[in-house]
C-alpha cells in the first residue's frame, strides 16, 4: 500500500522483490508498506509521485481587477486524479488565488487576485511538492481614457484626475509624465488616479501613467480628452505705461503663467512690435526692451517713431498667447513741432523729465503733427505731469501764441 491506498495489480518476482502497481495519488515522501501472511512491514517517507509540472496559464493576461475578472487555467501534468484541493494551491507573483478548484490531473482552475505589472512567476503546489512558471502571467496595461482639470498654472502643483482602467493596486509602483516631463501620481482606484502637475507650458501635451513597469499613454488613447494644456498667460498690468517713441525703453510685464524661462519658449511684444529684448524674471514677470515705434494708434503702418497711445502688450510662452488691450502708450520728447508728445504725463514718465517747460502735444496719437501745439509742461510741482491751463497774476509767465485750444490733465 501507499499510505492507504492498495497497489493493483502485486506480482510476485522473488523472495525479495515484488511488481507493484501503485494507486492513483499526490505528494511525496508518502508512507509504503506490505503485507506478507498477515505480517506488515512499513517504509516511512518510503515513496514520492513526481511533482506537478505546470506548462500554461490561460488566459495569461487579465485587468488588473482580476478577483472579477474570471478564472485563469493553470495547465500542466501531475495535479491528481481526485480534488486535492485541501492540498493544492496557486500563486501569481507572491499573492494566493484562493480558492482552487481541481479540475483534472492536467487542470487546476483559480482566482487571480487584483495586482499589476507584467512577466510575472506563476506557480501551483500539489502536496508539498511545486512547479514554477517564470514569466507566466500578465495583467492588462493601463489605458487613459480622459483627463479632467480646472486649472493648469505653468508653476505646476494642480491635479488631473485621470480616469481609464487597470491603474492596478495601491501598492502598485506607480509614475507619470506630462509631455517628457516626470509627474506624482496618487492612486485613487482601479480606474482613477491623480496626477500632480511638474512646472511646464504648452498645449496638447501627451499624458502618460507607468503602472509597475507598463505604460498607458495619449498615444493609446488617441483622443484630444487625453492630452493635456498649461493655462495660456495673462497680462494683468505693465509699469511704466509710457515709453519712447524711439524704442529702448524697459517696461515689466506683470501677469501669470508665463512659463519657467526658457528663451526658446518666451516671446513678448509690444504693438505687435518684438520686444528687441526679453527678459524673464518669473512666472509673474517678464522685462521687454521696446522696439521703435512704426505704427500708428490704431495699428496701421508706415510712420517713423511716431507717438501711439494705447495700445496692446502681449506675452506668447510656448505657443500659448495672452494680450492686454490699452497696456502701453508710445511718445516722443515734445522738444520739437515734429517730434510733439502725447502729453505732458507722458513726456514725465517716458523721458524722467523734471524741469517746466514749453511741450508740443499732439494727444491724438493718429500720427498726424500738423495739429500738434505748444502746452506748458508742470514736472516738478505734485509729481510733475501736469498741463498749466490757468495763468495768475503772480506768475510772471506770458504763453506763447501756440499754447491754445487743449485742455489736458494728468493721465
Amino acid at each position: 500500500k501507499v499510505e492507504a491506498y492498495s497497489c493493483s495489480p502485486v506480482s510476485w518476482t522473488s523472495d525479495s522483490s515484488l511488481l507493484c502497481g501503485v494507486p492513483a495519488n499526490i505528494g511525496k515522501n508518502r508512507r509504503f508498506s506490505l503485507n506478507v501472511a498477515q505480517q506488515v512491514v512499513t517504509l516511512l517517507a518510503g515513496y514520492s509521485y513526481n511533482a506537478p509540472i505546470l506548462t500554461a496559464i490561460t488566459p495569461a493576461r487579465t485587468p488588473t481587477t482580476g478577483a472579477t475578472s474570471g478564472p485563469i487555467t493553470l495547465h500542466g501534468f501531475n495535479f491528481g486524479t481526485s480534488d486535492p484541493v485541501s492540498q493544492a494551491t496557486a500563486r501569481v507573483g507572491n499573492t494566493d488565488c484562493p480558492p482552487v478548484t481541481w479540475l483534472s490531473d492536467n487542470a487546476i482552475r483559480a482566482t487571480v487576485p487584483n495586482g499589476e505589472g507584467k512577466g510575472i512567476q506563476t506557480s501551483v503546489a500539489i502536496a508539498g511538492q511545486s512547479s514554477n512558471l517564470v514569466a507566466a502571467f500578465s495583467y492588462d496595461p493601463p489605458s487613459i481614457t480622459a483627463l479632467i482639470y480646472s486649472t493648469s498654472n505653468t508653476d505646476g502643483g494642480n491635479t488631473i484626475t485621470i480616469l481609464g482602467y487597470n491603474f492596478g493596486t495601491s501598492s502598485a509602483v506607480q509614475s507619470g509624465t506630462v509631455g517628457s516631463t516626470s509627474a506624482q501620481i496618487a492612486y485613487t482606484s482601479h480606474i482613477v488616479s491623480l496626477l500632480t502637475t511638474p512646472p511646464g507650458t504648452g498645449k496638447n501635451l501627451p499624458v502618460t501613467v507607468n503602472i509597475a513597469g507598463q505604460l498607458g499613454a495619449y498615444a493609446v488613447c488617441g483622443k484630444p480628452t487625453c492630452a493635456f494644456s498649461y493655462s495660456a498667460p495673462t497680462i494683468t498690468h505693465v509699469t511704466p505705461k509710457y515709453g519712447a517713441a524711439a524704442g529702448s525703453s524697459s517696461i515689466t510685464i506683470y501677469g501669470l503663467n508665463f512659463g519657467q524661462g526658457l528663451a526658446s519658449e518666451t516671446a513678448a511684444s509690444v504693438h505687435s512690435l518684438p520686444c528687441t529684448s526679453t527678459v524673464f524674471v518669473s512666472s509673474t514677470r517678464i522685462i521687454c526692451t521696446t522696439s521703435p515705434n512704426s505704427l500708428f494708434s490704431n495699428g496701421t503702418a508706415s510712420c517713423t517713431q511716431c507717438n501711439a497711445h494705447s495700445v496692446p502688450a502681449q506675452v506668447i510662452i510656448n505657443s500659448l498667447s495672452g494680450s492686454l488691450p490699452n497696456a502701453f502708450s508710445y511718445t516722443n520728447d515734445g522738444a520739437t513741432a515734429s517730434t510733439p508728445a502725447l502729453w505732458c504725463r507722458a513726456v514725465k514718465v517716458a523721458f524722467s523729465v523734471n524741469l517746466d517747460s514749453m511741450t508740443y502735444i499732439d494727444p491724438d496719437g493718429d500720427g498726424d503733427i500738423r495739429d500738434a501745439y505748444q502746452v506748458f509742461c508742470r514736472q516738478q510741482a505734485d509729481g510733475g505731469g501736469w498741463t498749466k491751463i490757468i495763468q495768475y497774476d503772480e506768475d510772471a509767465y506770458t504763453p506763447t501764441s501756440g499754447a491754445y485750444g487743449f485742455i489736458a490733465t494728468q493721465t
